[in-house]
């Protein structure tokens, strides 16, 4: 039999109340190399010594000096200090046995002690320690990875969803997944997302499919969602199938770029803006110029003429004309922001209320005005807004040729870092001009604000189409924003920020 060398070998107590066998052990254990810590009689000084001394393993007689018996210690040594035993006794009655069973021990001798016997069950003793040590530290570094990805997997700030593949069925998502859809954790697991009818246009989903088929992972996948509310964000989607236990999962990541998309898209809108104002003022100067010439031109000839009725009525169209040219010129000079905006604290209830009294002229047009007493006030150019007001209005009419109903919301809103609004942090009134009119189609949303851009097919149908270019233009250079949400058939709503001053 070959000795046990090296360092590792257990540091060992022995509780044995019988001096010749603890002698003979102890001589026999130092003889192979294994390190005696101590040999006691007792229970009690089993557990104290083994307290102080933290020995690797333990051999223990059932029937021990003291009140406290091997097994009962045992027990202690096992629950509280972790620390493995082996039994060495004379007793191998079922009763006894079944008692030693309770403390787990990790072997059983049975006297008299056969040194073989002992070796053999003391190196079996330490290759299992040592494996329920490898396991434990498996299990740990498991438990702390499992830690690890599910902190991560919870608080990131990118919404993600584990969904079975097969099934279809969300089994886990992520705080942020939550604050996305609106839905609580209990909605969205066992539930799938075409259940919930996320998927604000089915075109995506099947996009979505087609490609984590075909390529095992999607990436950048730009789609719409809409979460419980029933607001749709726009999403890029990053997905990959991985198994989880026998089956396989999407793991997919969502990343919500609406106000990214809105800041961009604004981003274009004002460069353009910037470009065909700069055009736009350069026009208006010579515009003007010319007109002046006209103008006084026209005033000459009547002077002239004064007895010619037919020449007359000519020099009055002509003037019609050329006062209808001014106001174009005057339309190009505020879209070209030459015209500089006389700036004061303003009431918004007053250009509201003020531009709706046009109505009066359009019976088949209902108006209602919502905007409570508490709405903050807006540093603006009133005569500037006024006329936002009416080229909105104008339009809602124009929407609705066979009659309608207008309706025209303020309220108070702050915007956060958060926010989809493609504006600055803080507080602005909203304004919303509602129409039941034909609606506007998506393809033409983008280019509504565009001069002269005019879905009608005649040029005497057309007109001077300033109007809603202007109103962007005014807006702006009020630092806010106008966009419009429109559906056919059902009717416009023009939405207004300006932001707010106590």
């Amino acid at each position: 039999m070959e000795h046990s060398t090296g360092a590792s070998n257990p540091r060992i107590i022995i509780a044995e109340d019988e001096r010749i066998i603890s002698t003979d052990i102890h001589y026999f254990l130092e003889s192979h190399g294994y390190v005696i810590v101590a040999s006691v009689e007792s229970g009690e000084d089993l557990i104290s010594k083994s307290m102080e001394l933290k020995p690797d393993l333990a051999l223990v007689d059932i029937m021990l000096a003291g009140s406290l018996d091997g097994i009962e210690a045992a027990t202690r040594l096992h629950d509280e200090l972790s620390v493995p035993v082996i039994f060495i006794t004379a007793h191998s009655d079922n009763a006894t046995i079944q008692r030693a069973k309770s403390s787990k021990p990790y072997g059983y001798i049975i006297k008299p002690v056969h040194h073989n016997e002992l070796y053999s069950t003391i190196e079996m003793a330490r290759a299992r320690r040592e494996l329920e040590i490898q396991l434990e530290e498996s299990r740990r570094e498991l438990r702390f990875s499992e830690d690890k990805f599910s902190k991560a997997f919870m608080h990131s700030p990118v919404a993600m969803i584990i969904t079975n593949l097969n099934s279809g069925l969300m089994v886990d998502g992520n705080n942020r997944l939550v604050e996305l859809s609106g839905y609580s954790k209990s909605e969205l697991i066992g539930h799938s997302t075409l259940e919930l009818k996320m998927w604000a246009d089915p075109k995506d989903q099947v996009s979505f499919i087609e490609r984590l088929e075909s390529d095992g992972q999607v990436e950048n996948l730009e789609v719409k969602l809409r979460d419980k509310a029933g607001f749709i964000h726009l999403v890029s989607i990053n997905s990959s199938l991985v198994s989880i236990g026998e089956q396989l999962h999407m793991v997919t990541q969502m990343q919500d770029i609406t106000q990214r998309k809105n800041m961009e898209e604004e981003l274009i809108k004002s460069t353009k803006f910037e470009a065909v104002a700069i055009l736009a003022g350069g026009i208006a100067h010579d515009f003007n110029n010319l007109l002046t010439v006209i103008s006084g031109n026209i005033a000459l000839i009547r002077m002239a003429i004064s007895g010619n009725d037919e020449v007359n009525e000519s020099l009055g169209e002509m003037d019609k004309a050329s006062n209808m040219a001014r106001d174009l010129s005057y339309q190009l000079l505020n879209f070209a922001r030459i015209s500089r905006p006389a700036i004061d604290v303003t009431s918004v209830e007053d250009f509201i209320h003020e531009d709706v009294k046009f109505m009066d002229s359009h019976p088949g047009i209902k108006v209602s005005i919502n905007a409570g007493e508490d709405i903050w006030q807006v540093r603006a150019d009133a005569t500037l807004l006024r006329r936002v007001m009416y080229h909105l209005l104008a339009n809602a009419i124009e929407a609705m040729p066979g009659g309608g109903t207008i309706r025209v919301d303020a309220s108070n809103v702050h915007l956060d870092s958060q926010s989809a609004v493609a504006l600055a942090e803080g507080n602005y009134v909203k304004i919303c001009v509602t129409d039941s009119g034909v609606g506007i189609p998506q393809e033409n949303i983008k280019k509504i604000f565009d001069p002269y851009f005019s879905t009608k097919t005649t040029y005497t149908e057309k007109g001077m189409g300033m109007g809603l270019s202007l109103a962007y233009s005014i807006v702006k250079r009020h630092r806010g924003l106008i966009q419009i949400e429109s559906t056919v058939g059902e009717g416009t709503t023009v939405i207004i920020y300006l932001p707010a001053t106590h």
